[in-house]
């Protein structure tokens, strides 16, 4: 759970729990294999990690209720291992990429790019990282199977291809 009772005590680079369990210097690893969540290793990019602690920190200032989101995509980024744009491979998923899911339980096939909140657009299918499905796929490949606790029950997705990854394309601004 995020502590909420020093919000207003801690420095801006270091609040309580965000960097708990996470290296200052992440540890880098060159290898990322696919599979299931039980098994698969989440990847981020540094410079997602980064912005990824910003949004926690903005969120968890400006909200009071409906921490469930947040306390999800903060477990997420602990466990995650952090590597340079540069090394991350084309079919991870990153911050504003465009992927392809099928939901394992009705065969549904789905386009969605994940973007940070101010970029949600549900017209568009831009879900936000702070949406169950975003936080879910993030740092996920192509081939995984991700099983995720949404309002309505448990859904299983698989990544069946990233049509889109900005660091593949040298976009490393986004």
């Amino acid at each position: 759970m995020i502590d909420l009772t020093l919000e207003q005590s801690f420095p801006a680079s270091d609040p309580p729990g965000w960097t708990l369990g996470i290296d200052p210097e992440p540890a880098r690893d060159e290898t990322i294999n696919g599979g299931t969540m039980a098994d698969t290793q989440l990847y981020l990019t540094r410079a997602d990690y980064q912005r990824l602690n910003d949004v926690l920190r903005a969120s968890l200032l400006g909200r009071r209720e409906d921490l469930g989101d947040l306390t999800r995509l903060q477990e997420e980024i602990k466990r995650a291992k952090i590597v340079e744009p540069t090394e991350i491979p084309g079919d991870v998923i990153t911050m504003n990429s465009r992927v392809r899911l099928r939901d394992l339980d009705t065969g549904e096939q789905m386009q969605v790019s994940l973007v940070y909140p101010s970029g949600a657009d549900a017209a568009t299918k831009k879900i936000s990282i702070l949406a169950p499905i975003g936080t879910a796929i993030l740092g996920y490949r192509t081939g995984d199977t991700i099983e995720w606790d949404v309002p309505a029950g448990v859904r299983r997705l698989k990544v069946e291809d990233v049509l889109y990854q900005p660091e593949a394309s040298g976009d490393f601004s986004l």
